[in-house]
Order: structure tokens, then sequence, then C-alpha cells
């Protein structure tokens, strides 16, 4: 499900983030589904740090075999270059994109256009830190879960209302206050029901 996605991919961009602030600049290098274990919580732990490197060692030769699909461009070349959190970024967005590929009841085009946006945002390098990365992903978990808070709300609404106009066709004849107290009890009812 979208939502358990981003949460999950929230919580890697927080390690990751983590990782590369607190940890002196350390850039994993080989992000992608084999390096990344998920605990019993659903909590991402990363594995697998045998290319990682620091944002300030000089030009490194690569002689990696990397994986194709989840390395950067620049990552696939072979000789110096200087490694960045912009790597990590993209290889994170592939990550992203072999999720959403994943599940072969649901291609790509179902996730909102926010969460495919998020991920174009990292492969085409628009994002500087994994901070900015969480930042999206949490604000478009908070916005759902304010729409679904106002969809229950207008529920609710639409059932208080349904109720208002039932309680006196069930009970012809009753006077006001006995109309709001077994509407109230309709109300408790369902809600005993259905929650």
């Amino acid at each position: 499900d979208e939502d358990e996605g981003a949460a999950f991919f929230k919580e890697l961009a927080d390690l990751l983030s983590e990782l590369y602030n607190n940890g002196n600049g350390i850039l994993h290098n080989d992000i992608q589904p084999k390096n990344v274990f998920i605990r019993s919580n659903g909590k991402p732990v990363l594995i697998d740090f045998g290319i990682s490197k620091k944002v300030k060692e000089p030009l490194q030769e690569f002689h990696y075999n990397v994986t194709e699909f989840f390395s950067s461009p620049e990552k696939k070349q072979r000789g110096a270059h200087p490694v960045s959190v912009s790597g990590d970024i993209f290889s994170f967005g592939k990550m992203m994109k072999f999720y959403m590929d994943w599940n072969p009841n649901r291609g790509a085009a179902s996730y909102s256009k926010e969460f495919r946006a998020i991920y174009n945002k990292c492969v085409e390098r628009e994002y500087s830190s994994f901070e900015d990365v969480a930042a999206d992903l949490n604000e478009m978990l908070q916005r759902k879960e304010t729409l679904q808070e106002d969809d229950q709300a207008n529920e609710t609404h639409r059932l208080k209302w349904s109720i208002k106009e039932l309680v006196p066709k069930l009970f012809p004849g009753l006077p006001t206050f006995l109309y709001i107290v077994s509407a109230c009890l309709l109300i408790y009812a369902i809600v005993l029901i259905f929650f």
C-alpha cells in the first residue's frame, strides 16, 4: 500500500540523513533492496557498507560491480569521480521505482502523482539532501492523514443527518426531546456495531 511504502521510505531517508549528517559525511554508495533489511517493527536497517565513502575523501577509483538498475550513472563509469549525496538519492529513487513496479497487480501508474513526483525528483537530482526527501514524504503522509480525517468527519456528519431524518419516520408523533434521545441511542448502537 502506498502509505506504508511512503512511511517506509521516509524512515529510510531519515536513516540515510542521519548516516550522512551525524556519521561525518558517510554515503552508503550501494542503496538497493538487498542492502536494506526490515525489522519486525517495519523499520529499515542498512547493511553492506563495503563501498561506503566519506564525502571528503579524495577522488576514488571505482572498480566495483554495481547493480545496474540502482546505481547512479557516475557509479557505472570506471575511473575516479567524486562521491556525492545526489548519487545516493538517485539510488534511493530507483528503490522507490522498484517498490512501485514490484507488485504485479499494481504498477507505478496506480500510485499518487505526489509519490511519483518524489521518485522523479530523486532520479532527476532535484533534492540536495535526504532531509528534503523525508520532508516531502512526511508532508505527503500528513496531507493524506488530514484527508482521511476529513472524510471520516464528513461521513459522521452525513450519518448524523440521515439519523436525524430517520428517527421521526421510525417513531412518528414523539416529542422533540425523545427524537434527540432516540437519535443518540441509534448513533451509539451504530458506533458499537461498526467501530
